[in-house]
């Protein structure tokens, strides 16, 4: 399998990640309390506009992010991209759907 093509496969992963992440973030705040979001400026616009306002445009603008990485690792093809790409899956995983499906399951 050729760099490209591996890039591609861990950009669709961390789409569905970020996806999955942002269903199973409003599940456990709409049952749970916004006291269980970890990160603070997502926890602060949740007050501001709202649960599932603030996680529909933190979602898109994350998913567009990685289109616009995809788009530079097809274009330029730096190796750190795809390097960077799979970094952010672990991060993903282990902060984020880990610790929200361990809640989810309990």
């Amino acid at each position: 399998m050729n760099r490209r093509a591996l890039f591609a496969i861990f950009c669709v992963i961390l789409c569905v990640l970020m996806f999955y992440d942002g269903v199973i973030t409003y599940w456990g705040i709409t049952t749970c309390g916004i006291h269980l979001e970890g990160n603070p400026l997502l926890k602060t616009f949740m007050n501001w506009v709202g649960v599932a306002p603030a996680l529909f445009l933190i979602k898109l603008l994350s998913i567009m992010s990685v289109g616009w990485l995809y788009w530079l690792g097809v274009e330029k093809e730096p190796f750190y991209l795809l390097w960077m790409c799979g970094l952010l899956i672990i991060w993903y995983i282990g902060l984020s759907v880990i610790p929200w499906t361990v809640l989810f399951l309990t």
